[in-house]
C-alpha cells in the first residue's frame, strides 16, 4: 500500500505487497530406457519436505505449495509404470524420480490349422 506521499508506510517495509498466486511449471525432462522411466524436474528454492509427489500407472504429479514459490506439473507418462518400486532423490534443486515400467504380458496365440487340400484341388471354371 502506498501512502499520500507515494511511499510505503514504515509498518509495510520488508513485507511483500503482492503474494504469488500463480503456479509455475518446473522444467522437466522425461528419459525412457528399456525398463524404466526417469523424470528430472528443476525445482530451485524449495526443500525436499515441500515437494509433493503422487502418481498413477500412467501419470506423475509434482507440486510445491509455499507462500513465495508454487510449482505444479502433471505429466502423462509414455507407458504404464509400477509405482511400488518408484524411487526419488532431490539435490541442489533437482528432483529425479525413477519409475520401473510394467512388464507387458504378451498374449499367447492360438495355433491355427491350415487346410492344404482346398488350396491345390480347386476347380477352375
Amino acid at each position: 500500500m502506498l501512502n499520500e506521499q507515494g511511499t510505503t508506510p514504515n509498518s509495510m517495509v520488508g513485507k511483500p505487497i503482492i503474494g504469488i498466486k500463480e503456479k509455475r511449471e518446473p522444467f522437466i525432462d522425461v528419459l525412457e530406457s528399456e525398463d524404466e522411466i526417469k523424470v528430472v524436474a528443476e525445482l530451485p528454492g524449495v526443500a525436499k519436505e515441500d515437494i509433493n509427489l503422487s502418481g498413477t500407472k500412467n501419470s506423475l504429479t509434482i507440486s510445491v505449495e509455499k507462500p513465495n514459490i508454487k510449482y505444479y506439473k502433471e505429466l502423462q507418462l509414455p507407458c504404464e509404470v509400477n509405482l511400488e518400486n518408484a524411487t526419488s532423490t532431490y539435490k541442489n534443486g533437482v528432483l529425479e524420480v525413477t519409475l520401473k515400467k510394467k512388464k507387458e504380458k504378451k498374449p499367447k496365440g492360438k495355433k491355427l490349422k491350415i487346410d492344404y487340400t482346398n488350396l491345390f484341388y480347386r476347380s477352375f471354371s
